[in-house]
């Protein structure tokens, strides 16, 4: 698998000529189960193909139960500078039911290891409106990720996926999913709590303390091209987007072979601004209205401005600054504002 990742960056090192990489991302999966090795090895390959810049943000997710100092001195010194630590909770309880391999204790004793290894730019991801709590289980969560007092957290909704373990429980009467009103009150405790100890809510499910927002993720929000690597990674260059074969063994095979491993899709003019729309109402900085105009030739709010002053009067948008962006409150329905104002 590695070697047909460090064929694929050799492939495509001209994709990204005259660019500066500003950021990397060991993400999707497990990447802390490589060894350190392979993930030098993947990393010199990035260092001889593209130009990156000297302050290069390095960011791998991992399993708090793959986290010992040994490790992680290893990541620090061949150049990764950001962890993600997938915690999810604070409760026994929820990680078993979760089927996560680590524990709680497991969980803090991660983020205090990468501390004491340096690693000062962390963000650790947790869930909420999980169907099994029956009381104040969130709010707890909250204390402790205080106590923690990262730079950095990400906090999703649980999701219903077709096709999983869950998917099939719910279907079956077995779970039941969390009210909409739950959600909204775990929410409000959220972002009540971001604001009380000092955290931006500059994105949806993200919350950062001043100066630790992801570079990834907002390159990603303002159309920044990237090219991923590996099975199943995506890739987009403004106007086009590609995504590798998903399969791991045809996806080794195809670059063995020299065959094709990805397909692509070129965006039409609609399917640029919509994307504009909706990656830009997920962040707290919201539509430029003066950018949009420029890349598009019109403001957002000249294709269909009724609809866009209804949404203020309602509540759900506000204008800051010559920028339209989603309130607080009603980023709980993000998606649905930012699909009502795609252009058809």
């Amino acid at each position: 698998m590695v070697g047909s990742m460090l064929q694929e960056i050799e492939q495509r090192a001209d994709e990204l000529k005259g660019q500066t990489v500003t950021t990397i991302y060991f993400g999707g999966g497990t990447p802390s189960i490589l060894s350190t090795q392979h993930l030098d090895e993947l990393l010199v390959k990035m260092r001889r193909s593209f130009t990156l810049a000297e302050a290069v943000e390095v960011t791998l997710e991992a399993n708090p139960d793959d986290l010992n100092s040994t490790q992680l001195n290893d990541w620090k010194d061949i150049g990764i500078n950001r962890l993600s630590i997938g915690l999810q909770s604070f409760h026994d309880s929820d990680l078993k039911w979760m089927n996560r391999a680590h524990n709680q204790a497991e969980a803090l004793n991660a983020v205090w290891a990468a501390r004491d290894a340096g690693f000062h730019n962390l963000t650790i991801d947790l869930i909420y409106g999980l169907p099994t709590w029956k009381g104040n289980e969130w709010e707890q969560n909250l204390l402790e990720l205080g106590k923690l007092d990262v730079p950095h957290f990400s906090a999703y909704i649980l999701t219903v996926e077709d096709k999983t373990a869950l998917g099939a429980s719910v279907a079956k009467g077995k779970e039941k999913i969390v009210s909409d009103v739950r959600i909204e009150q775990q929410y409000e405790q959220l972002t009540a709590f971001a604001k009380a100890n000092g955290y931006n809510h500059y994105e949806v499910s993200n919350f950062s303390k001043p100066g630790h927002s992801s570079q990834h993720n907002s390159n990603y929000w303002n159309r920044v091209a990237y090219i991923g690597i590996g099975p199943g990674a995506h890739s987009f260059d403004g106007s086009k987007r590609a995504w590798n074969i998903a399969n791991n063994p045809r996806y080794i095979k195809a670059i063995k072979d020299g065959s094709p491993f990805s397909e692509e899709e070129n965006l039409s003019r609609f399917d640029q601004y919509n994307e504009y729309i909706m990656t830009r109402l997920r962040t707290a900085s919201g539509i430029d209205l003066v950018g949009c105009k420029s890349l598009f030739g019109l403001r957002p709010d000249e294709v269909e401005p009724l609809l866009w002053k209804d949404l203020v009067k309602e509540g759900k948008l506000e204008m800051v600054n010559d920028r339209y962006r989603v309130t607080e409150k009603a980023w709980l329905v993000s998606d649905r504002i930012a699909s009502d104002l795609f252009a058809i």
